[in-house]
């Protein structure tokens, strides 16, 4: 479904599809005001949660889009905000304003959703209170529903700033034992500290009646709010991964050939599997690669757990 929207005297090719709003990437850039081959400079880099591609086959003859055989690329709400920052312009944050509170209508919290003119109703969201070492804490869609937020521009800015922490394998574990209601099918998830929470309202202009429910979340007696309980075994789990860690790097340095290199570093990697810090064994954990980068996140977060 296309719709045409303006800001300022710019038209905004705007669609509907498979349950995503896409925006026209050089619609986008000329709101920026950036030029057409630093739009196309940039999405080239963007992933696949950030720029879609479009085939003619993907949307059919009698849909009202205009696709060309070759396809067409689209900015999602992540990539917008993505493009927004790459600028680094005073109009971005006012046209990042424009697609959060006017163009995303804010359905997360009345359950409705427009597809091709059909509206869909959804299952309403149901907020819980949810615990991690024994303190509150809240997710990016709890936020969601209590502030009507756009989920990608929340995650944008948790990503940008450093906030929360991210819980995968077994910490994540240790979360849904702490709170059953959570999905196993679950494979990642990101929980904010009071802390995080409240630079979130600053950053996105929260109004104090939404803050409100916010802080009676924090401040609800049921949850006890004491010291975080680090278990002996985490801290044990982290100065194993820090020894293998060391002797990671020794390797890296001995006067070795690759393949023995890569052999080592293999059993190193399933060591890290067993932790919980990787999800399948590998043969590098360069930091250009991509188990590298996910067991450095991981290992950060869970550091920053247990020494906070």
């Amino acid at each position: 479904m296309l719709n045409l929207m303006k800001y300022n005297s710019n038209d905004v090719e705007i669609i509907k599809y498979n349950d995503k709003v896409l925006f026209n990437p050089y619609d986008v850039g000329n709101c920026l005001d950036m030029k057409e081959e630093t739009v196309r400079y940039h999405i080239r880099n963007f992933n696949e949660n950030q720029v879609i591609k479009i085939k003619k086959s993907d949307v059919g003859s009698t849909n009202n889009l205009n696709i060309p055989p070759s396809g067409r690329s689209f900015l999602t709400e992540s990539g917008v905000y993505k493009l927004s920052f790459k600028s680094r312009k005073p109009e971005a944050e006012k046209f990042t304003d424009w697609v959060t509170d006017e163009v995303l209508p804010s359905i997360r919290k009345t359950g409705k959703y427009e597809i091709d003119g059909e509206q869909l109703e959804l299952e309403p969201y149901k907020l819980e209170k949810k615990t991690y070492k024994g303190k509150p804490v809240m997710t990016v869609r709890d936020i969601v529903y209590l502030t009507g937020q756009s989920r990608d521009s929340l995650n944008w800015t948790i990503k940008r700033d450093g906030l929360g922490l991210l819980l995968q394998g077994r910490s994540l574990e240790d979360f849904r034992e702490e709170n059953n209601f959570i999905s196993k099918a679950t494979r990642r998830i990101n929980i904010l500290y009071y802390d995080d929470v409240y630079e979130l309202t600053k950053k996105h202009n929260i109004p104090g009646e939404m803050k409100c429910e916010i802080d009676d979340y924090f401040n609800d007696p049921s949850i006890p709010i004491g010291e975080k309980k680090i278990k002996v075994k985490d801290v044990e789990i982290l100065q194993k991964v820090e020894r293998l860690k060391c002797l990671y790097f020794l390797i890296q340095r001995m006067g070795i050939d690759d393949k023995m290199k890569g052999d080592m570093t293999e059993i190193i990697s399933e060591r890290y599997v067993e932790f919980g810090f990787l999800n399948n064994k590998c043969r590098s954990l360069s930091i250009n690669s991509l188990e590298g980068w996910n067991f450095d996140c991981v290992y950060g977060d869970f550091k920053r757990m247990i020494r906070n």
